[in-house]
C-alpha cells in the first residue's frame, strides 16, 4: 500500500493512516468506479479518519491511499443528533 503525498498534507502520520486502514469499520465504494472507496477508521488514539483509497485490479488490495482527513458527519450517520 502506497501513501500519496496528498494523504499526508493534513499532518497525519503513516502509522496513523495505516492503523485507520487496517482497523476500518466502514467502507463506502464509489458506485461508478468500484476501484475507489472511502474507509472510516480510527487512529491509535481513537480519532476517526476518512481515508480515500484506490483498490488494485483485484478489488481487494489497496493500491494507493490518496486522501486523509477527520471523518465528516456524512460518513458518521450514527453520530447525528436524534430528533
Amino acid at each position: 500500500m502506497r501513501i500519496a503525498a496528498s494523504a499526508l498534507k493534513r499532518g497525519y502520520t503513516v502509522e496513523q493512516i495505516e492503523h485507520a486502514v487496517v482497523h476500518h469499520t466502514d467502507e463506502f465504494r464509489d458506485q461508478g468506479d468500484h476501484a475507489l472507496a472511502m474507509l472510516i477508521g480510527p487512529t491509535q488514539s481513537g480519532e476517526l479518519l476518512e481515508v480515500g483509497v484506490v483498490f488494485a485490479a483485484d478489488g481487494i488490495t489497496i493500491d494507493v491511499v490518496a486522501h486523509v482527513m477527520p471523518a465528516r458527519p456524512k460518513y458518521l450517520p450514527y453520530k447525528k443528533n436524534p430528533r
